[in-house]
């Protein structure tokens, strides 16, 4: 099957996607069309995906599918230009791309390292994310992968070493909300969201430390009765991944560098 890069390019003058449920709403629905991806990157102006496809003429009308949908949801135009896809010659030609995606927000010095940008397929592999995009294990050993990437004069010519995780450590509330989110890629963490998140926030807290049940419940908007409950509640496996990649951005400050809520 060939292998492919969508790209679209928005119309504004600056930033398109401002708010952090403008990011997970497009993200959502990209993830819902192509489950499986190599790669994926969005941008403050523009968005890649590259993947692979067994109809090229069909996988470009659900791309544009996907993006006016998003665009209706926005109740605004967004897109300039949805331009056609560009194929992909070869597998050093994928590997290539995959790198030019996530080395896209160094390049254009959004940050300095591609684990600190929050809405690139990097973090899925490398396991800040608890429900990786793309197979992880398609990429072979994650520490030579990252060394690959990052290995660029926007990054670093010698590369950044990989991200660790850390067992002893002390986080304030904010970050651990914040670490939470990212690993889930939520929207928020707000009333009208799964309560999963904010479960997953309170049994992190028991984990860490340090922290009062009446600060958790005043943060939450719960009670310190509810907070207590939640935190004997038993951790599920969907709650023990979310754990793992949340603590994973609690252990590495890139990981937390531009993640807003």
């Amino acid at each position: 099957m060939p292998f492919i890069k969508l790209l679209a390019a928005t119309h504004f003058p600056g930033p398109a996607f401002r708010h952090r449920a403008d990011y997970a709403e497009l993200w959502r629905r990209m993830r819902g069309e192509f489950p499986l991806v190599f790669s994926a990157v969005i941008m403050p102006d523009h968005v890649h995906v590259t993947l692979e496809t067994k109809n090229e003429e069909e996988t470009q009308v659900r791309w544009r599918e996907c993006l006016r949908a998003y665009a209706r949801s926005r109740g605004t135009p967004i897109w300039s230009k949805i331009k056609p896809p560009e194929r992909i010659l070869n597998q050093k030609h994928l590997q290539r791309m995959v790198r030019y995606d996530h080395l896209n927000p160094c390049r254009e010095g959004l940050v300095r390292d591609p684990l600190s940008w929050e809405w690139s397929t990097h973090r899925d592999i490398m396991g800040a994310v608890a429900d990786p995009w793309p197979d992880p294990r398609r990429v072979g050993p994650l520490s030579a992968f990252h060394a690959y990437v990052s290995s660029d004069p926007s990054v670093a010519v010698a590369g950044t070493p990989p991200p660790q995780i850390r067992r002893c450590q002390v986080a304030s509330l904010d970050a651990i909300e914040l670490a939470v989110l990212s690993a889930t890629r939520a929207a928020s963490l707000g009333r009208n969201q799964p309560p999963g998140g904010r479960r997953q926030v309170v049994q992190l807290v028991r984990q860490i430390g340090g922290i009062r049940r009446e600060a958790i419940a005043d943060k939450l908007g719960l009670t310190p009765q509810t907070i207590s409950v939640m935190a004997q509640t038993r951790t599920s496996a969907v709650d023990q991944r979310v754990l793992r990649a949340a603590t994973l951005i609690l252990s590495d400050a890139r990981l937390l560098q531009s993640v807003k809520k």
